[in-house]
């Protein structure tokens, strides 16, 4: 009887589902924060100059608060949500390719999700 009492104090004290937060505002926070807009990019710039500076005066410290004040926290928690709820739609929202490195062109795709061969999406996009 003595060891029910302390187990469900041990639960009484332990429970942290009231403390939870709604998990689709916290989906949305994420999501809004892995693009390069607005403040975000701001600080992205001023990050790299801090780094910048950091680099041309050999500072290390300088270099480790430029990488704390960096936005690209966002991007890299956005990617691992987006790997974590199997959303891979979301997974590179915030970064966008500007090209192809392709060392084998294959005529057949080879990916599951791919619809097309590599030819015709380039024609596609122009």
């Amino acid at each position: 009887m003595e060891k029910y009492n302390i187990l469900s104090a041990l639960k009484e004290h332990f429970v942290v589902k009231q403390f939870m937060e709604n998990e689709d505002e916290i989906v949305l926070q994420i999501k809004q924060g892995v693009t390069f807009t607005g403040p975000n990019l701001w600080v992205l710039v001023f990050a790299i100059f801090i780094a910048s500076l950091g680099l041309n005066v050999n500072s290390t410290a300088v270099i480790i608060g430029a990488m704390l004040i960096s936005p690209l926290m966002g991007p890299i928690i956005g990617m691992g949500l987006a790997v974590g709820i199997n959303d891979l739609d979301d997974e590179s929202a915030g970064v966008r390719m500007r090209g192809f490195i392709v060392s084998e062109l294959c005529d057949t795709p080879s990916n599951w999700q791919t619809k097309k061969t590599l030819d015709q999406y380039l024609d596609e996009q122009g």
